[in-house]
């Protein structure tokens, strides 16, 4: 039995974001890659921990809103698509 509660999108999107990545235990690292284009990754460590590589320098509000989309691609929480050119990838 879980003590979090489920991840809905109005839960994603509402919740502060610190305390949403503390609830999942989720770790923001600073990515090395400078590229303009490059938004974010994330990825899920054998262990099961979400990681999410975060470029430094971003606006506060547009990182808030690519960690939450991050977040929701890798927990499978449906989403609508990012605006063009954005796009989620996986690989």
């Amino acid at each position: 039995m879980s003590l979090t509660p489920a991840l809905t999108p109005a839960r994603l999107l509402d919740t502060p974001l610190q305390q949403l990545l503390d609830e999942l235990g989720v770790a923001v690292v600073d990515s090395p890659i400078s590229d303009a284009n490059f938004f974010g990754a994330a990825f899920v460590r054998k262990s099961g921990r979400v990681v999410l590589a975060m470029p430094a320098g971003r606006p506060a509000s547009i990182a808030d809103n690519i960690v939450r989309a991050l977040l929701g691609q890798v927990l499978g929480v449906p989403l609508a698509p990012l605006p063009a050119p954005l796009k989620v990838s996986e690989i």
